[in-house]
Parts: C-alpha cells; structure tokens; sequence
C-alpha cells in the first residue's frame, strides 16, 4: 500500500465500473497507476498471498466481498458473516 502513497484516485475507473453494473458490459478502461480502493486492497493481498484472482487491480468491493465469501474469511472490516465462526478479538 506505501507504493501506491501518492498515485491519483481512478475516476475513470470508477466510470468503467459504474457501466458494468448497469449494463453488464466486461469491458474495462482505466489510467495506469490509478486505483480504487478495492483495486488497492486486491493488490495487497495478492502480494501478501491471498488468491484475488487473476485480475486483481480490477476488482469492484463485490468482488472482494464475494472473494472473502468464497475463501471463508472469517473477517472482513469488522462485519459479521453468516454462518462463520467469529475469531476471537483481542480488543
């Protein structure tokens, strides 16, 4: 995440997004070196050895919720899921 410190915020992806929900096209654009903040977070778990998939800059937040449903995560930002067993918080 430090080596993104300073990249622009991707508006322009936040379009492509935006017509994929609505028309359910696959096409994607964007500008190199501009996230998303679930592009970003995909990212890092993808470095940090979490499967993201095979385009992991790409993904909307439904996806990385879908991702966290499909391998279990037991937490995700602090939301219960249902179903899963709850780690215990150290806080």
């Amino acid at each position: 995440m430090k080596a993104m410190l300073g990249d622009k915020y991707g508006f322009l992806e936040i379009v492509s997004e935006a017509l994929a929900f609505f028309n359910g096209t696959k096409l994607r654009f964007g500008i190199e070196g501009q996230h998303i903040c679930s592009g970003a977070v995909s990212d890092a778990c993808q470095q940090g050895g979490i499967d993201m998939g095979d385009d992991d800059e790409w993904n909307s937040p439904a996806d990385v919720m879908k991702i966290a449903l499909d391998q279990k995560w037991t937490w995700v930002a602090g939301a219960t899921i249902p179903g899963l067993k709850q780690a215990a918080s150290s806080t």
